[in-house]
């Protein structure tokens, strides 16, 4: 986990409606998922530009990192995360520890929270939207899930969102041992699962 610095602040799009965090890689005002292209919308200031805001004791000041293997079984782990994120989606985890570590987790997927849609807290899971589909390798988002599930203890479910559009529904579960519907296998699970493949062999073919 490292706490960014020394970042310049940015400009995002966001929908003052839904409070939906839009692609800011756009020259013109672009699209909000519910609310139509801003150029159409009767109400041409529902998509307006924020600007990124980060925490100030953070800035300019040297930050200590610690490996994400070690953080995710800490009790500060939501707050670590949590400072991972823009000032936007901070403001949208602020009392949802379990949000914060999702939000974190899906960042990593894609580029960026921005390059998902229709991004949605509800109780302990955090929902979005991503174009295409996923796959494990030319634009292996689907490998990218894995690893990253494993890494933050996430529980992800993807399924069709969509006309083009996946979705992906994630849960935070507690690392280690427990019950199965309570915990995620950590990235040193899924090593060993992966070693033990590396293991199985396979007929090669008759020999007298």
């Amino acid at each position: 986990m490292i706490a960014k610095t020394n970042h310049q602040p940015r400009e995002w799009w966001v929908c003052s409606e839904c409070k939906i965090l839009i692609d800011d890689n756009r020259l013109t005002k672009p699209l909000c998922d519910n609310h139509g292209h801003a150029e159409h919308n009767p109400n041409p200031s529902t998509v307006t530009r924020v600007r990124e805001v980060f925490e100030p004791e953070s800035q300019g000041r040297e930050v200590s990192e610690i490996l994400l293997r070690d953080a995710v079984l800490r009790e500060d782990f939501p707050a670590l995360c949590r400072r991972e994120l823009d000032y936007w989606h901070q403001e949208k985890c602020a009392d949802n520890d379990n949000a914060a570590v999702c939000l974190a987790m899906l960042q990593h997927i894609n580029g960026g929270l921005h390059h998902l849609y229709s991004i949605k807290i509800e109780d302990r899971m955090v929902q979005c939207l991503m174009h295409g589909s996923v796959a494990t390798f030319d634009y292996a988002q689907l490998t990218q899930i894995t690893l990253m599930a494993h890494a933050y203890c996430v529980r992800v479910d993807v399924s069709a969102g969509g006309p083009g559009m996946t979705r992906i529904q994630a849960w935070r579960r507690k690392p280690g041992e427990g019950r199965m519907h309570a915990r995620h296998p950590s990235l040193d699970e899924l090593k060993t699962r992966i070693d033990q493949i590396l293991e199985w062999k396979m007929k090669a073919g008759e020999h007298e």
